[in-house]
Order: C-alpha cells, then sequence, then structure tokens
C-alpha cells in the first residue's frame, strides 16, 4: 500500500527569513447526485447521525443491500487492465498463494498484463489494483465523495479472488476500511477484540482467547465496515469475488496520533506542521510502539477528538479538519446540542486533558514502562517526563491548537501524496462556468459589452463594472454577491514569530489545483478578509453565504477623515483584487441572480 500520506510537505522556496502565512486550497469534485451521499448510502438503512454516534471508531457492522452500490463490471476491470495495467505490478498487484505462500511465476517472460493476472487467477491467486483513485475515474469520484462525507482522507483498493481461494490469513488493518462488494461474493470472519488490544507477540494468527468472532457472507452490494485494529480474514467457495477496500485513514486523527505531534511541538517549539512526520504505518518509532500499548488500558487513544461532543452531522472529523485555522474554530452556538458555556477548543482541552490523565494512571501501574526513554525530535526523555509536559499549562495552550492544525493541513495534503501525475489527477481542475454564467446573467443585456474583451481569468472586469454601476434599480447594475466554492477545502497555515523586531509583513498562499497553478502570495493585511471570505464557523467569517464585496473587511479602507476618499478607494481596489484571485482559483463563486443567495 501507498504510504506517501505521511511524507512531509516542502514549499519550493525555502523558509529563510520570516516566518509566512500559508493559505492552501483544495477543491473536491461535487457529488455525483442531489441524493444521499456515497457514506449513507453504504450504511443504509442506519442513519448517517446513528452511524457515527453508535458504531464509527467502536465496533464492526455489516449492511446488507440487494442491490449494487457502484456500476463496476468485470467487463470493466479487464478493459481497465488491458489499457493501464503494469507488468512490473505496480499497480496491478497478485498476492500470495493462499496455501504456499509462494509469489506467482508467469509461464512466458513478459506477458501482457491481462494475460498475467488471467493465468494468476485460474491458479488460485488473488489480485489487488492498489490506490484505484490514482488510475481510475470512478475510484477517484468515490474517494472524493467519501472524503466529502467522512471528512478524512480515503484510499481505494479492488481484489479480485477466484473460487476456493483467499487473500490474507487472520490480521488487522491500520486504517479503518468499508469493504463494499462489487460481484460474487466472500465469506468474512469478524473477531470483536482489536489486535490493539492485545500483545503482539501473543497473536498468531488464530483468533485470540475470549475473542467472539463470526462468519458473513458478502453479496453484491453488501458493505462490511471494520473499524481499524479489528481481526478479519476472508475467502471464497465456489464463486470468484470482487470488490472494493475502501480505506478512510483515521489512524493519523487519532488523540494517540496527535499527542504524539503535541510532544514534539513541545520538545521544539520550533516545529512547523508542514515539516512533521507521522510514524510510517509498516515501520513505526518507539513513541507509537507505546502508544499503542496504552491503547489497551485508554481506548480513548484511539478515538478522533471531539468524540464525547454533539457535533452536527455527528461526524467529529468534520469539526477537526474543516475549520480554515484556529479563528475558524465553531463557537457554542454553531451546533444545536453544544456546550453554552464553552467553545470547540475549550470543550477539547477537556478532553485532552482527560486522556492524559487517563495515561498517566496507566503509567502509574507500569512503573517500568514510565522510566522507558524514547527520543522525541532531538530529545531523549523517559515516559514519566514526557507525560510531566503534556500534563504542562504549554500542552493545552500551545500544543493543542498547534496539533489540530497539524490535522486539518494533513487531511488536505494527503490528496497531495505521492509526486507526478498521479498525484495531480487527484485534484479536479476548479470549475469557473458557475460564476461565468452568474457575471452574464448579472450585468444582463444593457453591460454585456464589457465582457467583448473579458477573459475567464479576469472576473475583475465584471465585478468592477457591476459595484462601480449600482445606481440604477435593474438587474445588470446589481452588485454581484460571492461565496465560497462548495467543494473548496481549505487551510490556513499562519506560524506567528517576529524576525529582527518586525512582525509579520507579507504571507505566501499556496492553491493546490489541477491547473498547475498552486502559488498566490497574500499580504498579511489581507488575512481578515481571506478568513471571511473562506472561514465556515468563525464569527468573522461569512460561513458560507453569500456576501458582497462591501462586507468584506477592508474594503471601506482605513479610518483617516483627512483621506477618507483615497481610502475607501484604495480598499475597495484591494479587496477586489483578491476576489478576483479567489475567483481565478475557483475558492469563490459568483452566486447566479436567479439561485438562492445563501
Amino acid at each position: 500500500m501507498i504510504s506517501g500520506v505521511c511524507s512531509p510537505w516542502r514549499l519550493e522556496s525555502g523558509f529563510v527569513g520570516i516566518r509566512k502565512a500559508w493559505l492552501i486550497f483544495l477543491l473536491l469534485a461535487a457529488p455525483g447526485s442531489a441524493g444521499p451521499d456515497i457514506l449513507e448510502r453504504f450504511v443504509e438503512p442506519t442513519t448517517r447521525q446513528d452511524f457515527f454516534a453508535d458504531i464509527y471508531e467502536q465496533r464492526w457492522e455489516y449492511f446488507p443491500h440487494n442491490h449494487s452500490l457502484l456500476p463496476i463490471s468485470l467487463s470493466q476491470v479487464s478493459e481497465w487492465i488491458a489499457a493501464h495495467g503494469d507488468s512490473k505490478e505496480e499497480v496491478v498487484e497478485t498476492l500470495q498463494h493462499p496455501v504456499d505462500a509462494r509469489s506467482f511465476e508467469p509461464m512466458k517472460k513478459r506477458p501482457k498484463p491481462l494475460q498475467r493476472i488471467q493465468d494468476a487467477f485460474l491458479q488460485g491467486f488473488s489480485m489487488v489494483i492498489n490506490s484505484l483513485h490514482r488510475w481510475s475515474e470512478p475510484g477517484l469520484r468515490l474517494a472524493q465523495e467519501l472524503f466529502n462525507a467522512a471528512d478524512l482522507p480515503v484510499d481505494v483498493y479492488m481484489y479480485l479472488t477466484p473460487p476456493h481461494s483467499s487473500s490474507y490469513g487472520l490480521h488487522s488493518d491500520v486504517m479503518d476500511a468499508f469493504m463494499v462488494q462489487l460481484q460474487g461474493s466472500k465469506r468474512w470472519k469478524v473477531c470483536d477484540l482489536p489486535q490493539w488490544m492485545l500483545e503482539g507477540d501473543k497473536f498468531n494468527g488464530e483468533p485470540p482467547p475470549g475473542a467472539k468472532c463470526e462468519e458473513i457472507t458478502l453479496r453484491g452490494g453488501d458493505v462490511l465496515y471494520l473499524p481499524f485494529g479489528t481481526l478479519h480474514q476472508a475467502s471464497t467457495d465456489e464463486e470468484l469475488s470482487m470488490h472494493l477496500t475502501v480505506n478512510i485513514e483515521r489512524q493519523y486523527y487519532v488523540w494517540g496520533s496527535l499527542l504524539q505531534g503535541a510532544l514534539h511541538k513541545l520538545v521544539d517549539a520550533d516545529l512547523r506542521v508542514e515539516m512533521f512526520q507521522f510514524s510510517e504505518d509498516d515501520s513505526p518509532t518507539p513513541l507509537a510502539k507505546v502508544i499503542q500499548q496504552l491503547a489497551r488500558a485508554v481506548p480513548k487513544l484511539q478515538r478522533v477528538p471531539g468524540f464525547s461532543l454533539t457535533l452536527p452531522g455527528g461526524s467529529s472529523a468534520l469539526w477537526l479538519t474543516r475549520p480554515l485555522c484556529s479563528l475558524d474554530e465553531p463557537e457554542p452556538s454553531r451546533g444545536p446540542e453544544a456546550s453554552p458555556t464553552a467553545g470547540y477548543l475549550e470543550q477539547l482541552a477537556g478532553e485532552f486533558q482527560l486522556v492524559v490523565a487517563e495515561v498517566a494512571a496507566a503509567v502509574d501501574h507500569q512503573q517500568q514502562l514510565g522510566a522507558k526513554r524514547l527520543r522525541i525530535g532531538q530529545s531523549q526523555l523517559t515516559l514519566s517526563e514526557a507525560l510531566g509536559l503534556l500534563q504542562g499549562p504549554a500542552a493545552v495552550d500551545q500544543a493543542l491548537p498547534w496539533v489540530l492544525q497539524l490535522a486539518r493541513f494533513h487531511s488536505l495534503m494527503h490528496f497531495r501524496a505521492g509526486a507526478g501525475d498521479a498525484a495531480d489527477k487527484l485534484l479536479p481542475v476548479p470549475e469557473l462556468f458557475s460564476s461565468l454564467a452568474a457575471a452574464r446573467a448579472h450585468l444582463g443585456h444593457d453591460g454585456i459589452s464589457v465582457l467583448r474583451q473579458a477573459t475567464a481569468r479576469k472576473l475583475s472586469d465584471v465585478a468592477s463594472w457591476s459595484n462601480n454601476n449600482n445606481d440604477n434599480d435593474n438587474r445588470s447594475s446589481a452588485q454581484l454577491r460571492f461565496r465560497r466554492h462548495p467543494q473548496l477545502r481549505a487551510v490556513l497555515l499562519r506560524e506567528e514569530a517576529i524576525t529582527q523586531g518586525q512582525g509579520l509583513s507579507t504571507a505566501i498562499a499556496t492553491l493546490l489545483l489541477n491547473s498547475g497553478e498552486n502559488s498566490l502570495e497574500i499580504r498579511q493585511q489581507e488575512l481578515p478578509a481571506i478568513l471571511f471570505c473562506l472561514g465556515l464557523f468563525g464569527d468573522s467569517t461569512s460561513r458560507g453565504r453569500s456576501f458582497l464585496a462591501e462586507e468584506v473587511p477592508g474594503s471601506s479602507g482605513s479610518a483617516d477623515n483627512n483621506n477618507n476618499h483615497n481610502n475607501q478607494a484604495s480598499g475597495k481596489n484591494l479587496t477586489m483584487k483578491l476576489l478576483q484571485k479567489l475567483l481565478a482559483k475557483g475558492a469563490l463563486q459568483i452566486v447566479h441572480p436567479g439561485l438562492s443567495e445563501a
């Protein structure tokens, strides 16, 4: 499996001189229909709210369906392998034989991809298309839609298994997974005791003592949800099986992983989120191993922050990954059931302290574990010393906001994992047609001549004409309304610092789009406007609603009465230039006058 999601991302220009604020964007494809999203279709008849409240993160569940949820056939897979399969097995991989663990050796020296897979299939080998979303349009759309629904990064794999065969023995995975049966059937053994609750040297591929295991047969359309760590094994009987394994990379966003990030920040105050690297799944660090060991006594370490809160839509990942920055974190009034006395950060601080207290209690019962020395960044600390840092005031005041920013950054950068064209395929070209249509509709017949020499990337011409000709009552002179693009993901990385006695004077905003234009510079004074235009939750943001240019902070200039007119003109020009940048990148839309402005 591809582990590029863990890799740190660096800006080419380096980090010499002043600290920088980055605005990082991702545009996701729109959902395929206005009906239930892919997550809701997976878990039907269970509701989204009930799934997140009672099942997600906590236990496995079987969702039977009597129809296929995804239109992928064996004929399409054969065509795809013939056209795109890789004889070096970088894309299409044959797994070890389930009986003797041997690798497949083709009879011909260099068989064609489809012939190689067909021969292996006949001999009892299973095959997997790794990271299907990188190579397949349906896989890509599925990954993007589930990312929209679950608010955590997604990977998609396709398995094809012949009759009387299997893929792996009893094992667990490091990420959550939806097993989606496409064709044929597959028998699954699933155990209720997660592997992370067991001591590693006592698990030998057999069901552990005390575990209750059930057998379930998935048929076309059925879905099986497995939280990470769930012990499972799959095999076929008389039929072949084709299924998708749709992974949700939750393991990076649980308290156990974020506590590791907090410790690194506490020992290195200059650590930046874009340079932090999570422990690799296949080679965990000693600190990651200790956290996993402690999770047996403190299961909360394997939960996403916010698990104790009642949140809109039910997903704690929504408020963890969607805010633009710390100033955009939700206030209690945003959720109908949120506490009236504390904001999101304050409530998470209480959850953070609860988890750390339970970890400390577990370590107190294992004195030898508390004395274990661990390397954290460039420091060597005992586990007890590390816990002392997590219990200190800097943990809540400094490290907690930092790891929340880390989670936002990492969830967005997942779609930038890897290198080259394969990564760029995940990022759709920004869709400007809706804004172009809205611009023409706003101008009407009286003002449409302004578009004679206009270009799609110069929507500021339209905006300037409309906003400078608003004295009449007709629709052509109505002021344009803007709103954040519904499929936008954005993170504002702002590293507070003072360099050589001067404050932050510039900022770097980086748009990650399929267009290849991924750099946008933003000045410090524009940051309040960015927060307003693209924020979703904060009191000083538009919260995804439509707005006029004059509502954007800074659009009216400064309060200097001696130069009031000039300041107003300057503020208006700066605002229009900023809106133009965001429109051109697809981060904002012009609202069509015939549609709802909300």
